[in-house]
């Protein structure tokens, strides 16, 4: 059985096993979780951009090693670490001497846990000066040839700065965003990017309508992330599985030529601490007007011949090293 989208009733307590597992994981643990973590992120939003910055780097080292919520956490921060190296060693065999593994699990780790104590000072970043940006020319000339403007955003660095340094450049913001498991997170979630001016696209049924309205209308911006998490995987990079026409990857070639939009991939690194810089690559050249099935194809593989190299670049800050599988 799925875990529900709605809160289960009171009675799950009282009936078979995996009605109580659900229940118990939506009353108890998850409360117990997300109120922890809501008092959390309003404790480090009272703190200056640097000092939450460094508790996510401290969290990240100890909880790599040490500390976690119950024995299931630390079991499943050694195999994230597993699944990391085994997927660093794939796809950067050059770098497989045990100095430089180790130095690229330290930084996923601690990249990671900065940007998710950093998103409580995400409104905050860009009127501080911590986010340098290259290739903005791409977003002015999109704008200046009247055309929508489609990115396509990578879980890099922070990629959460991708947002806030597109209003801060001073274009509208729309985005797809996935819903969280915790009830409470996903409020928080919400908050924050509310909070620095993002328009919210709910997940599910009537999305694609309305990001295809704010793309034709020429609106605002949309933002989707190309190498997407879901259901347990990693739709793109492929780095060597087959192309597929699926995922985020395929649904932003799909949009961009039903609208005419011009698809800019989008990514962040962390230079130091809190320092960031955002970059906007030149627009994906699609194919367009042919056969639909073959230009989609084609398009996703253009797509991914952009992305999939900065990814493997900067793999150690990529969020999804210690989700990615090539099985999937």
């Amino acid at each position: 059985m799925d875990r529900p989208i709605d809160a289960p009733p009171l009675r799950w307590f009282l009936h078979d096993a995996e009605r109580r597992r659900i229940a118990w994981q939506y009353w108890v643990w998850d409360t117990i979780l997300g109120v922890y973590f809501t008092l959390s992120h309003y404790a480090l939003r009272a703190t200056s951009i640097d000092t939450c910055s460094w508790v996510g780097d401290v969290f990240g080292r100890v909880s790599r090693r040490y500390i976690g919520f119950d024995m299931g956490e630390l079991r499943r921060n050694r195999r994230h670490e597993a699944q990391a190296r085994a997927n660093w060693l794939r796809l950067r065999p050059q770098d497989n001497a045990p100095a430089a593994v180790e130095a690229a699990m330290d930084i996923a780790f601690r990249n990671a846990s900065r940007s998710m104590c950093e998103f409580a000072v995400l409104n905050r970043l860009w009127a501080a000066g911590r986010i340098a940006v290259e290739g903005a020319e791409h977003l002015a000339a999109a704008r200046a040839a009247q055309r929508p403007i489609l990115i396509g955003m990578l879980h890099l660095g922070n990629w959460e700065l991708i947002g806030p340094t597109l209003i801060g450049l001073g274009y509208g913001v729309s985005g797809f965003y996935q819903v969280p498991p915790n009830r409470f997170d996903h409020r928080v979630a919400v908050a924050v990017r509310k909070r620095f001016g993002a328009k919210l696209i709910p997940p599910g049924r009537g999305g694609g309508g309305i990001a295809y309205r704010i793309l034709k209308d020429n609106r605002d911006v949309m933002v989707i992330a190309l190498d997407e998490y879901v259901e347990h995987k990693v739709f793109a990079p492929f780095f060597g599985r087959p192309v597929r026409p699926e995922g985020n990857i395929a649904y932003a070639a799909r949009l961009a030529t039903l609208t005419d939009a011009v698809l800019i991939p989008a990514y962040s690194l962390r230079l130091d601490g809190a320092n960031f810089r955002v970059t906007f690559l030149p627009p994906v050249e699609l194919a367009r007007g042919g056969d639909g099935k073959s230009d989609l194809l084609e398009n996703v593989a253009r797509i991914n011949g952009v992305i999939e190299p900065i990814i493997l670049a900067h793999l150690e800050q990529w969020l999804w090293l210690f989700d990615f599988r090539a099985d999937k």
